[in-house]
């Protein structure tokens, strides 16, 4: 069986639609259908420009990654003990004393 309706199914719904829709409906219903298959690819075009602005714009607004070489020129937080705050308060009277 090629694919989800064998030929006789589609002989017999061609049959069922000629019968409730008649022969002269069916240049309307199709012309219906085009339009409407249209709008749908349009709007899902639309929608999916938007959404490739919307990364873009998210992605330009996004900082660069830093590279290996740029991060070893950057000093490390973790390279020296932190100051407790003890010593942090004696440094800076240090310093505002060499100032004065």
């Amino acid at each position: 069986m090629d694919g989800i309706l064998a030929p006789w199914h589609w002989a017999i719904l061609i049959a069922v639609i000629l019968l409730v829709f008649g022969p002269r409906k069916l240049p309307e219903l199709g012309s219906s259908l085009g339009k409407s298959i249209a709008g749908f690819k349009k709007g899902l075009s639309e929608t999916q420009e938007e959404l490739k602005s919307a990364v873009a714009d998210t992605a330009a607004e996004q900082p660069a990654p830093v590279t290996a070489a740029a991060a070893a020129m950057i000093p490390s937080a973790t390279a020296a003990e932190p100051l407790a705050p003890a010593q942090a308060t004696e440094a800076t009277t240090a310093e505002q004393t060499e100032i004065d």
